[in-house]
């Protein structure tokens, strides 16, 4: 009995530690994308360089919580996937958006309208 309840519990850590390892990896390729498209606005010499230049610095803190949980944003509204609250500069991302499949694109647009509200 207590050999199989081992199993169980080493298999729920794995299965975890991989589902947050697939997530990091996922919201790293798509902050990279989202990253390549405002620099490619900043080498046009944009007018709203300040602008850009914050939205790029957004990117350094995008958190989401372990496998299962949520934050309490999150539920207030159906089809909330990410969200920033009034002065963090933080991007929180909603265990929500990680049962949907996403390309890097669509993910780094989601990315992007978040690091708009931060700026």
């Amino acid at each position: 009995m207590r050999v199989l309840l081992t199993v169980i519990l080493v298999l729920s850590f794995t299965a975890s530690a991989y589902a947050g390892e697939r997530r990091q990896r996922i919201v790293a390729k798509a902050v990279k994308e989202a990253i390549e498209v405002i620099d490619l606005a900043l080498e046009r010499n944009s007018p709203l360089e300040e602008v850009l230049l914050v939205m790029r610095g957004s990117f350094s803190d995008v958190r989401f919580l372990p496998w299962g949980q949520d934050f309490p944003l999150c539920k207030r509204k159906p089809g909330v996937r990410a969200y920033v609250t009034l002065n963090s500069g933080i991007i929180r991302l909603c265990a929500t958006l990680f049962n949907e499949e996403w390309d890097k694109k669509a993910l780094a647009q989601i990315l992007l309208h978040e690091a708009a509200h931060v700026a």
